[in-house]
């Protein structure tokens, strides 16, 4: 240390460098952020591709009035307004449609996210669920009361968040 003594502790905190970091000789702490998630953010980064998501919003198609528009059940309470690190648009939007590279949720409001639809191509229904990869899971876990733990398509388990609102 700057003294001569030697650091309590060293630390070091992100996604994207978690890994490496716990291989370097004298950390003593790693701060993974969202790793056990991961997110539409990190995929955008390259730190991970869509299928290590794991944390995902069921949403519901509510309005299609246009063949490029429609609208889902989810806005920035649940998906959160993030659009990537550090200002940059990384993720392509509010969040990413698994399985549907024709639909970008383009905006949101509190309550419901507007769809940018492929006029050429896009096909959804009222009523039909989206799964929805969020752009930063971090806030979206924080504002759920529980999360649902689903294995091969079977939900097995049900984890209350704890520490939901308790940023200070």
């Amino acid at each position: 240390g700057a003294a001569g003594l030697p650091p309590a502790r060293v630390s070091t905190g992100s996604t994207p460098g978690a890994a490496a970091a716990a291989g370097v000789a004298g950390v003593t702490e790693v701060r993974p952020g969202n790793y056990v998630f991961y997110d539409a953010m990190q995929v955008g980064l390259g730190v991970a591709p869509p299928d290590r998501c794991a944390l995902s919003v069921l949403v519901t198609v509510v309005s299609h009035a246009a063949r490029d528009r429609a609208v889902i059940d989810a806005g920035s309470k649940t998906l959160t307004s993030d659009q990537g690190a550090h200002g940059l648009n990384s993720a392509g939007g509010f969040g990413r449609i698994v399985g549907r590279e024709d639909i970008h949720i383009h905006s949101l409001s509190e309550e419901h996210g507007w769809l940018r639809l492929d006029p050429g191509g896009s096909d959804v229904r009222i009523g039909e669920t989206l799964e929805v990869i969020p752009v930063h899971s971090c806030p979206v876990a924080n504002l759920a009361p529980e999360l649902v733990v689903v294995r091969d398509g079977a939900i097995v388990d049900r984890w209350p968040v704890a520490a939901r609102g308790q940023v200070q």
